[in-house]
């Protein structure tokens, strides 16, 4: 099945640190359901990762605000969803990568 003509989506792979991802920019639209997908690919120690929104991206210092949390306890590779709030900007935002971790993070925004 086709993905729907209005999404964004970033993945990035060799995330080893509690570094703020890339900012995805949707403007002109306002998704409102975001996935966010992260794969242990080395490593065995807790991870935990954050999907964070504004609604602000074009100041000089975006407010961000986080949608939810991803963690191993959830499971490596299991999308987690969050829906009901509109944004114009996306990014990830690792908390905790555990000693040896090496993340792929996946994240998703749909209209």
């Amino acid at each position: 099945r086709p993905m729907p003509e209005n999404y964004q989506k970033h993945r990035q792979t060799g995330v080893t640190a509690t570094t703020a991802g890339q900012v995805i920019q949707m403007a002109p639209y306002a998704p409102k359901v975001f996935g966010l997908e992260v794969d242990r690919t080395a490593g065995t120690s807790a991870w935990a990762v954050d999907l964070e929104v504004s609604i602000d991206p074009e100041i000089a210092t975006p407010n961000w605000t986080s949608l939810g949390t991803h963690n191993s306890t959830t499971g490596d590779g299991k999308i987690t969803w969050f829906v009901d709030k509109p944004a114009l900007a996306m990014r990830y935002k690792p908390t905790t990568v555990g000693s040896g971790n090496t993340l792929a993070i996946t994240i998703v925004a749909v209209t």
